[in-house]
Formats: structure tokens, sequence, C-alpha cells
């Protein structure tokens, strides 16, 4: 999509001390304008985000790649490394550098992009699914992991994903999440009591949450159900939801006592993220995870805890089984 250029046409998406799949949505967003721009778009993710270790990962030094390859295979983050001090000030004085969640230049903005809070609608879903398609491609690993644990676990089975976004987006001043268990409950129930009459396919449960608190809930409620991957959570134990990430915004606590840790969790929520994006069905709260997941797969039938329709349960999973049935 974006081809060869002179060097003053790149524009840098750096890093902003926030989660994962918010800098993820940054990244598309940047992607959106720079194809309107006729940009050459290169991720430059560093020390200003909790995944970043000094010594790297997975044989990368740059935080976007340790999990991703880069957006322009002719550019990658060895070019950049390679530079001397004086070289780099020129390389970002001379192009554009960008870390908004939407970027602008020029009075210019994207010309599709991800709500910050919002789940996106169908047209939007996508739109982003075929800009991730020609342009964001997750590293082998990663892949490799979710293939193996895919055919492990759940091959051959109707997967309702089930994901709980709690931690500090319990006190986040603008998002301000309320995790009542009940409500999930009420919803799998129906969910899985619905599918039962619709399939003839065994039912799991993949359940996904950045508190390990909510996993055990969930186990405990459905035993011979849930299907979960070994993620770093925050543990049942820890009191805390939030922490200060590196430059003082808002963090999940357990990514902001370890760097090591926390770039070890964002291989995993993006296997859990790849995971979540193959089931049948899709029950969640708010969070840029489920938006992602949303975007990764633009016809999964989804419900969203806190805009929850109750009575469109049985009509999404009635249609939905049934197209998978004939299939």
């Amino acid at each position: 999509m974006f081809g060869r250029k002179k060097p003053s046409q790149f524009m840098i998406i750096q890093e902003r001390d926030v989660g994962l799949f918010s800098l993820y949505h940054q990244v598309i967003n940047s992607l959106s304008l720079a194809k309107k721009l006729n940009l050459i778009p290169i991720v430059f993710f560093g020390e200003h985000c909790c995944y970043h270790t000094a010594r790297g990962y997975r044989g990368k030094k740059n935080v976007w790649e340790y999990y991703f390859q880069p957006l322009d295979t002719l550019f990658s983050e060895s070019h950049i490394l390679m530079m001397n001090e004086d070289e780099k000030l020129s390389f970002f004085d001379n192009n554009h550098v960008l870390n908004d969640y939407s970027p602008t230049i020029e009075n210019s903005t994207a010309d599709v992009s991800i709500p910050f809070l919002a789940d996106p609608n169908k047209q939007v879903r996508k739109t982003i699914y075929k800009l991730i398609k020609r342009n964001i491609h997750i590293r082998d690993y990663i892949k490799a992991k979710v293939e193996n644990f895919w055919r492990a676990d759940l091959a051959s089975c109707y997967v309702i994903g089930v994901h709980i976004r709690g931690t500090d987006a319990i006190d986040h001043e603008l998002r301000k999440q309320v995790v009542i268990l009940e409500e999930y409950f009420e919803i799998i129930d129906r969910s899985v009591a619905t599918a039962r009459k619709l399939t003839s396919k065994n039912i799991k449960l993949f359940i996904a949450s950045d508190d390990e608190a909510y996993i055990h809930a969930l186990k405990r409620r459905y035993p011979n159900l849930c299907v979960d991957y070994p993620a770093i959570r925050k543990s049942s134990s820890e009191k805390i939801n939030s922490g200060v990430g590196p430059t003082g915004e808002i963090m999940p606590y357990f990514l902001t006592q370890d760097r090591e840790l926390a770039a070890q969790s964002g291989e995993d929520v993006l296997v859990e993220h790849l995971l979540l994006s193959r089931c049948d069905f899709f029950i969640h709260n708010i969070s840029s995870l489920a938006r992602s997941v949303l975007m990764q797969n633009p016809t999964l039938e989804h419900i969203n805890i806190r805009q929850q329709d109750y009575h469109k349960i049985q009509q999404i999973l009635s249609r939905h089984s049934k197209e998978k049935d004939s299939e």
C-alpha cells in the first residue's frame, strides 16, 4: 500500500503511556491518515510505555516489533537504532512525528478512526479489518501459539468468548468501568442455553481478563465449560487495581511493577485477542481489546454487557448458529 518515497515523507508513530491495544488503535488510526496523505508510516515505540525493556524482547528493541512485523518492510527499527544522535534528531525533525490516538497533520484527519469508548459499527469494523489485513502482521511466534492452543483446547467446539476488563479501568475517571459478575452470568447462561438448542457441537467458554479473580469466578460458575490461556494478570491476592506508567498515566498496577513482566503480558494479551476473534460469539464489557476483537473479525456477533440489549441474545445466537451449521 505504501510505496518507497524520499525520507521527508515518513510518518513516525511514537508511543504513549497507555495499554497495548490503545497503542494498537493509535497505529491503525495513523495508518488511515498516512494513506490519505501518501506518507510512509513507521512505528517506533520506546521507553515511554510500560512494555519497553532496556534489553528488548524477542530479539527486538522497538516495542511494536516485539509483537508485530514492521509496517514498512524496507524500513524497520534497525535503521533508526543505527543512527547517531545527530542523525536521529535530523530524521525526527524532518518528518511527521505523531503520538496521538487520533492524529492530525495540517488539519487533516483520518478518513476512518476507531471510537475511543464505544464499539465500532459494522461499517467501521469492515473498513478497519481491510486496513489491518493489508498492513498489520503479527509475528509468527504469536500466531503459532494461537494455532497450537486452539487445536489443543477449542477445535471442533462452539466457542463463546468472554472478556472482562477490570483493574485500572475501574478507577479511570473517563471509563468508570463497573464489573457486576451476575450480569455476565445471566448473559452467559442464556447464551449457553440457546447454543445448546441450536448446535450439536460441544460448547466451551474461552475466558479472558486482566484480573485473575474474574477468571476464578467464571471457572467456579462454569467448571466444565471454561478454557483460559495462561496469561499474566492481576493476581487474586493483589488489592491494588491501578498504578502509574512511565510518564505518570494510569495503568494496571501489575504492569507497572516489572518491565519484563509487562513485555510478556503484551504477548499474552495478543494471543488472547486472536483466540477471542476466532470464537463463534463474544460477550464483553468496554475495552480496547474488545474493540480490537470486533475489528479483527468484522462478522463476529457480540453482546457488550455495558450496552446490552437482552432480547437480542437469542435472535443473534440463533442466526449465527444456523450459519455455522450450514458451513
